[in-house]
């Protein structure tokens, strides 16, 4: 379940709008990056981590405090903006022209895209712990289903 959330997380993050043939040169890869970092890409990812930890310490319960706090900081440097552009410029050529990555990064300009990159590490949060709390919800409903039919669940 929690791979689900982690691809559903960065299938809507990095969601694209069109198709084109292209690479990335030197100048897409700054629109890319200049992008990340307009519409809060490191803030997103220091609001998730904590969520992902979270998961992971129930676990393994016998692990310590420190430990975690050691992982978290590992795993939020592989996500930071420099270390991700290169690659994620290249997908988001594939899908997008520079003119359309030129346009995008202007709307996160404005005030309107302003807003959008100030809430989306709060709202990414919110849609992961919701979208966990129904995960949770329709597995309980499978596996009950399930043990009503006569089979035994393994918990």
């Amino acid at each position: 379940m929690k791979r689900f959330f982690c691809v559903a997380f960065f299938a809507a993050f990095f969601s694209v709008f069109s198709a084109s043939a292209q690479t990335a040169d030197d100048e897409y890869r700054e629109l890319t990056k200049e992008f990340l970092k307009l519409s809060s890409f490191d803030a997103t990812i220091e609001a998730i981590v904590p969520q992902m930890i979270e998961h992971c310490k129930s676990l393994v319960p016998e692990a310590p405090e420190s430990l975690w706090i050691s992982l978290f900081e590992k795993f939020k440097e592989k996500f930071t903006t420099d270390k991700v552009v290169e690659p994620v410029a290249e997908i988001y050529a594939k899908y997008l022209s520079k003119q359309e990555m030129k346009e995008i990064v202007a709307f996160y300009k404005s005030p309107v895209g302003k807003k959008m990159s100030a809430v989306t590490p709060d709202l990414t949060k919110d849609c992961m712990e919701w979208g966990k709390n129904l995960g949770i919800d329709v597995a309980k409903e499978i596996l009950n289903e399930v043990k009503e039919k006569g089979y035994k669940v393994n918990m």
